[in-house]
């Protein structure tokens, strides 16, 4: 009986292997035979070996994982072994929490500023409404007499310059 020993990286919260449990990690190999040679390509890790037969080729494999296992763990590098299957959960892609309270600030947000803008209009509506309503209903004689007077004030105000306006013209 074999025993096989795990250690715990307390850095990254990863199980790192020992080289035997890594070596037995089943990675998808790419195996091309021609007439005399076999080509064993094993993608993830980027180790490409030729043999005489595949029995060959697969050693050679084995050999040249180890020696990567080895020169990651020269650098201290054993959390960088690439996982056989890269499918990462959709919860763990995006922060799903945080994706979620930025758009229902921003709807919120939106629909606060749109209510705002559609107070206002309505609010400048309602007083132009209201001075066009005002301005087609017949006046009393009261405000007549004060809109009279008042055009008169300004009438005499602007009494000088049309008269240059007319020399102008005239000339």
């Amino acid at each position: 009986m074999q025993t096989v020993s795990v250690f715990f990286n307390c850095n990254s919260n990863e199980v790192i292997l020992n080289i035997d449990s890594f070596v037995k990690i089943p990675y998808p190999m790419i195996i091309q035979e021609s007439d005399d040679k076999v080509l064993v390509f094993i993608p993830k890790l980027f180790i490409s070996v030729e043999g005489d037969n595949l029995a060959h080729a697969y050693e050679l494999s084995q050999f040249e994982k180890r020696k990567f296992y080895k020169r990651l763990e020269d650098i201290d590098g054993l959390h960088l072994i690439p996982k056989v299957s890269d499918i990462i959960p959709l919860r763990n892609r995006f922060d799903i929490q945080r994706i979620l309270i930025e758009r229902f600030f921003s709807f919120f947000l939106t629909l606060f500023l749109g209510l705002v803008l559609i107070l206002i209009l309505g609010n400048q509506v309602g007083k132009v409404l209201g001075k066009i309503d005002q301005a087609f209903l017949p006046a009393s004689e009261e405000k007549k007499e004060v809109r009279l007077q008042r055009f008169k004030e300004k009438l005499e105000v602007v009494a000088p310059y049309i008269k240059e306006v007319k020399k102008v013209m005239n000339d």
